[in-house]
């Protein structure tokens, strides 16, 4: 198993929890994987998938354990591919389903498509920008 990797400052493409076990979490994840999308690709120590979300997002996370030193596994989330908004609600549904195997669920209305067309299509009043005072 390699170590998990140590990702710049402000990146959140990527995030990580201690597990008490390596393969029943990476089973456990198979599972909630296979509960939210159809296809679901599994290697010794990681899976991938592609979701959908009715709200008309994809994004293609990879979960992947690994062991430290002491004997401690972390369950790595990472965005490979697709919509921020959609991979944090992938994650906090991953850790509701760990903790207490509460189903997910991806419903229509529960994340918003963002405006992504053109800067015509932007809201008309934009609130400034307040930036912090110069050293």
């Amino acid at each position: 198993m390699a170590c998990p990797r140590s990702l710049a400052h402000g990146y959140a493409s990527a995030t990580s929890f201690v597990v008490p076990d390596a393969i029943s979490t990476l089973e456990a994840v198979e599972c909630f994987m296979g509960e939210i999308t159809s296809s679901v690709e599994s290697s010794a120590y990681s899976s991938t998938c592609c979701i959908s979300h009715p709200d008309v997002l994809q994004c293609i996370c990879k979960a992947k354990v690994f062991e430290l030193p002491a004997g401690v596994y972390i369950l790595e989330l990472a965005r490979l591919k697709g919509d921020s908004m959609l991979f944090a609600l992938v994650f906090r549904l991953l850790q509701a389903f760990l903790a207490t195997a509460q189903q997910p669920e991806l419903v229509c209305g529960q994340l918003f498509k963002r405006c992504r067309l053109a800067p015509a299509s932007d809201p008309a009043v934009v609130p400034p920008i307040e930036l912090p005072p110069a050293f």
